[in-house]
């Protein structure tokens, strides 16, 4: 009933394509929610496959959340129907047209090239965002050449990056252009250092590298003791995100140090949301309603901490890096 009425809805309403805010998002949340429930949505999702070949025609923007990572994640969801292949390989050759290559790997210029010079790392709008996607991809049993290739490229790139500095406060800056080296940070999903990890071990789990997985271990070790005063309890920069991360990277690797640091910001999670919503959603920049910046991404991540069963929904953030 709901997920139907969300169909309607969103046929009365212009969306974006994007993953985050826009109809591949809501799609991949109800095909998931189908398949965990056992209800036949084939209709409603061949209406927006439909659309993709249209906006894959002159796509704006690699990003995952706000670009063709995002709708090529939709469509890996999408396999194995035969049109999923062509459009897929579509995304794999923007990627490639989007970038620029260098001795060291491929980079992706922010503002889909309009500065070049000009990069992002952080997964949810810049390279380590392609590499997951591109993981995932491969992951699901489609060893596709072309995304294999730029796997390796874009890993590469990425590496080249990584900082040998103790004194630095993160292992991977969040931009990288010229006369500017940025900050970073240890433990965001969106642009730290632990989204980066969860990228790096999506890609050594993908492609049996355990040179990649095993810096993957390395950057959250790191963050692992690192304990900050985060003030939000968000999935995407709080700390319901860093410590479902820590879950994901225990589960990979079954580390008490990842386990220790999942449960303190479980609990610092709690102690922010007994503090009031006002504490845990500023209501003067995000709604309840969201699962990014909002309660319901909050919810998710709590129920996943205390539950036996495997949370699908952090499929859309990357995060499954499981054996």
């Amino acid at each position: 009933m709901l997920l139907g009425r969300a169909f309607e809805t969103a046929g009365r309403t212009t969306l974006s394509p994007w993953l985050c805010g826009g109809f591949s998002g809501m799609a991949l949340a109800a095909s998931r929610v189908g398949r965990l429930i056992g209800l036949e949505l084939d209709a409603e999702l061949d209406a927006v496959d439909a659309v993709l070949p249209i906006v894959l025609r002159t796509p704006r923007g690699y990003e995952l959340l706000t670009g063709v990572c995002g709708i090529g994640l939709y469509l890996v969801e999408r396999l194995p129907r035969p049109y999923t292949t062509h459009l897929l390989a579509r995304v794999t050759q923007y990627l490639r047209e989007s970038s620029e290559r260098s001795r060291v790997g491929r980079f992706w210029p922010a503002g889909d090239g309009a500065r070049r010079n000009h990069y992002r790392l952080g997964m949810a709008h810049g390279a380590a965002g392609v590499v997951a996607f591109l993981a995932t991809f491969i992951h699901v049993g489609r060893r596709d050449a072309a995304a294999v290739e730029l796997l390796d490229e874009a890993v590469r790139g990425l590496l080249a990056h990584r900082s040998s500095s103790v004194a630095d406060p993160s292992c991977f800056p969040d931009i990288v252009q010229p006369g500017r080296y940025g900050r970073g940070n240890r433990l965001t999903w969106c642009w730290g250092d632990l989204g980066i990890a969860l990228a790096l071990a999506a890609a050594g789990r993908a492609t049996a590298n355990a040179e990649w997985t095993g810096v993957a271990v390395v950057v959250a070790e790191e963050a692992a003791s690192f304990r900050p005063n985060v003030k939000l309890a968000c999935l995407c920069h709080g700390t319901a995100g860093i410590a479902h991360q820590f879950r994901r990277m225990f589960d990979l690797t079954a580390r008490d140090a990842f386990r220790e640091a999942a449960l303190y910001w479980y609990e610092r999670t709690l102690d922010l949301c007994d503090q009031g919503t006002d504490v845990a959603v500023p209501a003067r920049t995000v709604g309840t309603s969201l699962v990014l910046s909002g309660a319901i991404g909050v919810g998710l991540a709590l129920l996943a901490a205390v539950s036996a069963h495997e949370p699908m929904w952090d499929f859309m953030l990357l995060g499954d890096v499981s054996p």
